[in-house]
């Protein structure tokens, strides 16, 4: 299979990482285990780490962060 950008793109940005990691606490919520989110910003603070905010003036607010490097 070729997987082109899209195998980078879903593994190793913030973004998808993180809806990936929500999708699992989600599971595990309604198997019954009692697992919050915010516990695990301090790992994705630490994978991802914050460079820097910008606001445009049409109000658009972009972060940008580090990815995880194969």
């Amino acid at each position: 299979m070729r997987w082109g950008t899209e195998l980078h793109d879903r593994f190793l940005l913030p973004h998808f990482a993180r809806v990936d990691f929500e999708d699992v606490i989600c599971d595990l919520r309604r198997a019954g285990y009692p697992f919050e989110f915010a516990w695990f910003n301090s790992f994705f603070e630490f994978r991802f780490p914050h460079y820097g905010d910008l606001v445009t003036e049409n109000g658009i607010h972009m972060e940008l962060r580090a990815g995880i490097e194969p």
